[in-house]
């Protein structure tokens, strides 16, 4: 009675385990044929509405709301660029003027040319001998002078000392 209870069951899960194979082979079959026939339909459905013609007015509008979308765009785009505060530091007797943009890495620039300490007014470059001087210069109200190296590195140096300014926090 035993072996014919072992027999048994092991032709019940046997047909039991075809049986669930054949249920998943089938429904995969199935699923297959309905994704198969719902993609058709829609790809025919949007080859439809592609080939369509569309009005006049909806080409139009359209356009209009692209050029509207590119026009904003654009003009938050450069918004955000020109938006920075403009601070004056005292270098070696000379005054950089240094713009600070508002973003979260401190970007800044620092102008090339300095400006005069006594009298506010960038220096200006001498043709002959590629050298910066005051314009008060030739009136002799200020020595305000500088050669093309000194410049340099007077930049170079001005930089560096800024640089350390705006990581410390303190702009």
């Amino acid at each position: 009675m035993k072996n014919i209870l072992i027999i048994y069951t092991k032709k019940v899960c046997s047909n039991m385990n075809s049986a669930i194979i054949s249920l998943i082979v089938v429904s995969l079959c199935a699923g297959s044929v309905i994704v198969y026939l719902f993609y058709k339909h829609l790809w025919l459905s949007l080859m439809d509405a592609v080939q369509s013609p569309t009005p006049l007015w909806v080409t139009i509008a359209l356009m209009f709301l692209v050029g509207v979308y590119i026009c904003l765009k654009t003009r938050s785009y450069y918004s955000k660029e020109l938006r920075y505060k403009i601070h004056y530091f005292t270098f070696f007797g000379y005054k950089w003027r240094m713009r600070i943009y508002n973003d979260r890495e401190k970007h800044f620039e620092v102008d090339r040319i300095p400006l005069c300490k006594i009298h506010d007014l960038p220096l200006l470059k001498d043709p002959n001998n590629s050298s910066l001087y005051c314009p008060e210069f030739p009136n002799k109200t200020c020595n305000s002078s500088m050669s093309q190296s000194m410049h340099c590195e007077l930049y170079r140096r001005a930089v560096i000392y800024i640089d350390r300014e705006v990581r410390n926090n303190k702009y």
